[in-house]
């Protein structure tokens, strides 16, 4: 009997913890305000604020999709959709490659000559925006962020 029970003892212990994988989360982004129709865009998905907006080695996962035009306006349009393990807090950048040359291209200064943008739409001045300025809530059931290109 003993025997038994230190056999099924072993078995239980054997078995993976997390065997049944949680679903992923979906982090849905929509972007407006492109100057074209033309390009991509590429979004940019954060969990902390190390290395925000720059250090794209720092970040969770990109995307890039097309840009897409907007029916009577002569501006485009975008859905970055990113897939999440966990809830938590978040943000999200975003550029408009409108060459689609793979980089926010600037001009004298280091100002850019291509649209960009975060969640939450945060406007500072003559600074990129800090990590807890773009940051928004991921749930069990998801996110929507909407992101104003400028």
């Amino acid at each position: 009997m003993r025997a038994a029970v230190a056999v099924w003892s072993l078995w239980l212990c054997w078995l993976p913890t997390g065997a049944i994988a949680a679903e992923p989360i979906a982090v849905v982004v929509e972007v407006s305000g492109l100057a074209t129709a033309r390009g991509a865009v590429e979004c940019v998905l954060w969990s902390g604020g190390e290395g925000f907006p720059t250090d794209l080695s720092r970040a969770v996962t990109r995307v890039r999709v097309p840009a897409a035009p907007v029916t009577g306006e002569a501006g485009g349009k975008a859905r970055c959709t990113f897939s999440v393990a966990a809830p938590g807090r978040y943000a999200v950048s975003m550029i408009h490659d409108e060459n689609d040359n793979g980089r926010l291209d600037t001009g004298v200064f280091g100002i850019p000559t291509e649209r960009y943008g975060f969640s939450r739409d945060p406007r500072p001045f003559m600074r990129a925006p800090r990590f807890d300025e773009a940051a928004f809530e991921v749930t069990g059931e998801g996110a929507s962020v909407r992101v104003t290109a400028r």
